[in-house]
């Protein structure tokens, strides 16, 4: 018997950065009294609808709505990404859930904390001696994989960190993330690290940004009943 369900999502998505800076990136999941929302072509009513997409679905958008209210989201669907239109209160931004309290306990540790988790998140530096590298063959200096793969954090150079581990507890219950999980993740700051609890459907948010300029990254690790996990990770810079 599986102890828990792991489904991969990775989303790129590529913005010019003065186009980030005149709109507001953010997760958030679809939120609708019928359990799903029409997802369309067009930002109306009227438009063809392209899917329907269940409550607590995660998607990714730029606050900005049309006159009429619409904005668009990303979501991935059938391993494909995708975008159209939804009324813009059916969305709920994951910041918008409570958020777990933090303290830096060191220059690797952070805990976040309530009346119902305590999340350890830990890092550690980048030991280049344990991967691989392939090169760009124009710039020999710049990383273009790491142990086979695309990676993020850097733009081509040398990362310093990467997670160690991430402990969840709650009253009952204690476990790790998978460590495949954290993989090829780098550069993570923990001043852009923030956890926020979903109550109604028993699910922790762990969002956070990475990286920083053309290594920049956003992600996001959902956790939901300690058995389904996802993972989204977004380049919006």
């Amino acid at each position: 018997m599986e102890l828990y369900k792991l489904r991969y999502l990775l989303v790129i998505v590529l913005h010019l950065s003065g186009f980030l800076q005149a709109q507001e990136f953010h997760f958030g999941i679809v939120n609708d009294t019928d359990g799903y929302v029409n997802c369309r072509t067009e930002p109306n009513k009227f438009s063809t609808i392209n899917t329907t997409l269940k409550t607590n679905t995660v998607v990714y958008y730029f606050l900005e709505t049309t006159p009429s209210n619409w904005i668009n989201i990303n979501y991935f669907q059938n391993g494909k990404e995708n975008s159209g239109y939804v009324y813009y209160d059916r969305i709920q931004s994951i910041e918008g859930f409570s958020a777990l309290k933090s303290s830096i306990l060191s220059k690797d540790e952070m805990l976040f904390k309530n009346d119902n988790y305590e999340i350890l998140v830990t890092l550690q530096g980048f030991d280049k001696k344990q991967h691989k590298f392939s090169y760009n063959k124009l710039y020999p200096s710049t990383i273009d994989k790491i142990d086979g793969e695309s990676y993020y954090g850097t733009d081509g150079n040398m990362p310093a960190n990467e997670f160690k581990s991430i402990k969840i507890k709650s009253r009952n219950k204690v476990f790790y993330l998978p460590e495949h999980f954290l993989k090829k993740l780098y550069e993570i700051n923990f001043n852009f690290l923030q956890v926020f609890e979903n109550e109604k459907n028993n699910t922790i948010y762990i969002y956070g940004l990475g990286g920083d300029g053309a290594g920049g990254y956003a992600m996001l690790f959902t956790i939901t009943d300690f058995q389904n996990f996802d993972r989204f990770i977004t380049i919006p810079f």
